[in-house]
């Protein structure tokens, strides 16, 4: 007679509690917690691993996800340990096949890379590539470049849209200064926070006199600032506090420029444009 078998209890899928939530941030977060849960699901579901046998805690939430350390013994038959994504159930905790490192520059680690089919995102700490400063390249891709980002390490280059960084950066595309917010002279002075920026008189006045800029981060450092209205002028001094320039510059059309560059405490003049 034939010894009878014992099917595997199986888990069943989990759904995400959020019909009362009203924050649709929320509510993505949970929904996406609980896709992480169904997919550990799905893994032991169709796994040899049997819930009733899984060791660990019995304590937790349903819906917790946690990573442990485990023992584990690799295809070469060593012995050592790893790490193990955990999803906690009704059923008690469920366990993912062990993950795998990526290889490290001496072949340390043999398995192969661990892939994240929906990206890698780390919370809470910071993310370091290459802390041991080696000539290890490092580049992002996406569906319709793999250039989106490519760092040279060997030869200190960064490149965004190319493979082959010739300069310390290297652009190929189109290039966006971001315009920020319309500053107000207060006594003379502003304070910057970008590349690009629309300056007003105090008060709404007519004319108004600019002769300092504050906010300057570091020798290089490019600003162009024009005046925010053709009926308020503003006038950059030279030398009355921290600019440079190749004398005053009246800027009465709203599409007149100034064009900086930051040296030494000063914004020096590299470009006007006077339009009529």
């Amino acid at each position: 007679m034939p010894t009878p078998t014992t099917s595997k209890k199986l888990i069943s899928q989990k759904r995400a509690p959020v019909t009362q939530i009203k924050d649709t941030n929320v509510t993505r977060a949970i929904q996406q917690i609980y896709s992480d849960l169904n997919e550990i699901i799905n893994t032991v579901n169709s796994s040899e691993i049997d819930v009733e046998k899984v060791e660990g805690e019995k304590s937790g939430r349903a819906g917790n996800i946690r990573i442990t350390e485990r023992p584990y013994t690799d295809s070469d038959g060593i012995q050592t340990s790893t790490y193990f994504i955990e999803g906690k159930t009704r059923e008690g905790w469920v366990t993912t096949s062990p993950l795998e490192f990526i290889k490290n520059w001496d072949g340390a680690y043999e398995t192969p890379a661990k892939v994240f089919t929906r990206g890698l995102k780390v919370n809470g700490g910071a993310v370091e590539i290459n802390k041991d400063m080696e000539d290890f390249n490092f580049s992002v891709g996406s569906e319709v470049s793999g250039n989106i980002i490519k760092v040279d390490a060997e030869n200190n280059r960064v490149g965004i849209g190319t493979s082959s960084p010739m300069t310390i950066l290297d652009v190929d595309g189109a290039l966006r200064v971001q315009k920020g917010a319309e500053l107000t002279i207060a006594s003379g002075a502003i304070t910057v926070t970008h590349s690009l920026h629309k300056i007003d008189t105090e008060n709404d006045a007519g004319s108004d006199i600019l002769e300092t800029i504050n906010g300057g981060n570091g020798d290089g450092q490019i600003l162009i600032i024009s005046t925010a209205a053709s009926s308020r002028d503003v006038t950059a001094k030279d030398n009355d506090g921290n600019l440079v320039l190749n004398g005053d510059f009246v800027m009465d059309n709203y599409w007149d420029t100034l064009t900086l560059m930051y040296n030494n405490s000063k914004w020096m003049e590299i470009a006007r444009s006077n339009n009529v």
